[in-house]
This record gives C-alpha cells, sequence and structure tokens, in this order.
C-alpha cells in the first residue's frame, strides 16, 4: 500500500470511528418514549410520585391552565382546569400526598391526596390589592415542614418572593425589581432565587435577600451539584457557575461553544456528575463530569423542551406540545 492509500485508509477509518460514535450516542440519548397528555399544549413542569402516578402541568398565559394525573403510567390521563383559565407553571410535593401548583396571578393551588383533587390556598391578606402586581407563580420549594417558599414574575418586570415560616398560614414578601424563576437551597439552608438580570442569595427562614454580581441576562433555571458548585441556564443561551454560594458568577467556557448559539435554555437538572440542560427547538446538552465538559444533541422532533429531572440516572422532561418524554443516558 502506498503512503498516500495508507494515509486516505487512515483518514477513513477516523471519520467512521467518530461517525458511529456519534451515531450511537444521538441513538441512545434519543431513544425516548413519549406520553401524551391528550392535548396540544405546553407543559411546563411535572412530578413523579412513583412508576405509576405521574403529573404535570401547562396552560397558556391567562388562557387556560391544567393539571393532569395518570395512575397507569401514561396509557390514561385525569384533567384538572383551572379557574378563569390561568396557567400553570410550577408543581412541588413535600411528599407522596401534600403539594401546591403555582400559576398565572399569584393563583395557588394545593392537594393533599397526591393530586386527585385540588383546592385553592387563598394568600390573604398577603395579595397585593394592585392587580397589576399578581404576576406569576413560577417554583415553589419546601425548605423544611413549616419553611416554604415560593417566587415568580412575568414580562421581565417585578418579580416576587414569599417566605411561610408556619407551613402556609401566613406569608411574607418582598417585590424586587427582577422577574424570578428558580430557587435553590443546600442542606444548610443557603438559598438563591435567581431570573430576570439578578442572582439574590438568602437564608432559609428569611426573604432578606442579598444581590450577586449576576447582571444582563436572563437565569431561567439552576442546579446545585454534589460539590456544592451551581450551574445556571439562561435565556441568551449561556451557562453559568457559581463555586462560592451564589456570590459570584462566571460564563463557562464551553458557553462559548458553536453548539450553544441561538438557544434559548428552559430547565437544567443534576444528579451525582451528571448534569442536563433543555431548551427550544429540542435542543440538550449533557455533561457526565460535573459542567467540565458537554455534549450536545436534538430531538428529532425540535419540540421546545420544557423542564427536565434526572430520576435514578433517567431522563424526563416535558414539551411545548404535550408530551412528557422519558429518555436514558447513553
Amino acid at each position: 500500500m502506498s503512503k498516500k492509500s495508507a494515509q486516505l485508509f487512515c483518514l477513513a477509518l477516523v471519520f467512521l470511528g467518530v461517525f458511529f460514535s456519534c451515531k450511537k450516542e444521538k441513538e441512545a440519548l434519543l431513544a425516548t418514549e413519549s406520553f401524551y397528555v391528550g392535548e396540544d399544549v405546553r407543559l411546563n413542569d411535572f412530578h413523579i410520585i412513583n412508576d405509576s402516578v405521574w403529573l404535570v402541568c401547562g396552560g397558556i398565559r391567562n388562557m387556560k391552565g391544567f393539571i393532569f394525573r395518570t395512575e397507569d403510567a401514561g396509557k390514561s390521563w385525569s384533567k384538572f382546569s383551572t379557574d378563569n383559565n390561568r396557567s400553570i407553571y410550577c408543581l412541588s410535593f413535600q411528599d407522596g400526598l401534600h403539594g401546591f401548583a403555582g400559576g398565572d396571578f399569584l393563583d395557588l393551588w394545593e392537594t393533599f391526596d397526591g393530586g386527585k383533587t385540588w383546592q385553592f390556598h387563598w394568600l390573604a391578606q398577603q395579595v397585593p390589592m394592585n392587580e397589576e402586581d399578581r404576576p406569576a407563580i413560577r417554583e415553589f420549594y419546601f425548605a423544611s415542614d413549616s419553611s416554604w417558599y415560593f417566587c415568580g414574575g412575568e414580562n421581565l418586570f417585578k418579580g416576587v418572593f414569599y417566605h411561610s415560616s408556619d407551613a402556609g398560614q401566613s406569608w411574607d414578601f418582598e417585590f424586587i425589581e427582577n422577574e424570578f424563576r428558580a430557587i435553590e437551597m443546600d442542606d444548610s439552608g443557603n438559598g438563591i432565587v435567581a431570573g430576570h438580570g439578578a442572582a439574590r442569595t438568602f437564608s432559609n427562614g428569611s426573604i432578606s435577600s442579598i444581590p450577586s454580581d449576576f447582571a444582563n441576562d436572563f437565569m431561567m433555571d439552576i442546579t446545585r451539584l454534589e460539590d456544592g458548585t451551581i450551574i445556571g441556564v439562561s435565556y441568551e443561551g449561556a451557562l453559568y457557575k457559581s463555586n462560592n454560594q451564589g456570590k459570584n458568577w462566571e460564563k463557562m467556557k464551553s458557553a462559548s461553544s458553536r453548539r450553544f448559539d441561538n438557544v434559548q435554555w428552559n430547565s437544567i437538572s443534576s444528579e451525582g456528575n451528571n448534569v442536563i440542560a433543555v431548551g427550544n427547538y429540542g435542543k440538550i446538552v449533557r455533561s457526565a463530569d460535573g459542567g467540565k465538559s458537554w455534549s450536545s444533541t436534538q430531538m428529532e422532533e425540535q419540540q421546545n423542551l420544557l423542564k427536565v429531572q434526572i430520576r435514578n440516572g433517567k431522563i424526563i422532561l416535558t414539551t411545548n406540545d404535550g408530551r412528557l418524554v422519558f429518555s436514558q443516558f447513553p
């Protein structure tokens, strides 16, 4: 074999190796199982109670809102429709029975039977009388049995940050000049609330928050790794990290890669060293080493991916066309 032929043969082997390795990763990650809730609607969040009982929520802002529930692993679904046709954006459960759903206009719904039935949780005197100051609830967080938080906002305008120290009997709240989307806390009570142009730190039991140096972007979601690192994803397609409990943030080097361009990230989740973020047009990025390196792929349907969780090594996500999707890491 000539030297030139040998070189061409080696290049061919390299090409085939890259091709089949990429194909294998794509097929492994995109080997998904989808469950339609029965309506073509944005599914903003979900909660898995057990292998058979799942809940998802969604709707369209100030037009319609739903909570869907299945007891047979997605074969059939029951539907709860909200009053006044308000969308629901978040689901959070304290245990297998007690949970909350937050939606438009500071609407808060509560269940005591695992989502079979829902009742309106009235915030009483803790609701602003000015209707313009009643934005959507975006995330609810149980810090302990009695210490509960939620945050919200909309239209890149004012945000709200609520806390109850008596298991929802009364609430304290603050309005801040930033729309909020995410809350994260560690076991020591160090908390972060993040959103449009802001990531603020607080301590469990308080709503008094301190601004960090994050600015000029919209943090859509955050996750805390086992080593305490916080990773956030943004509307502008960037990934950010903080190594000091959210006080300071830096844009990750991987975020400048071409594969991250023109992506609106919506959600991020982690389990161990596995980190996954999802965004619009079916975009998915994953790290198996705690954010040191990233690989990317895309769902074939290219639907917008709105919420993701890693649960016992499985990837679970929602789409804007009414699907709850299960996948597996390669």
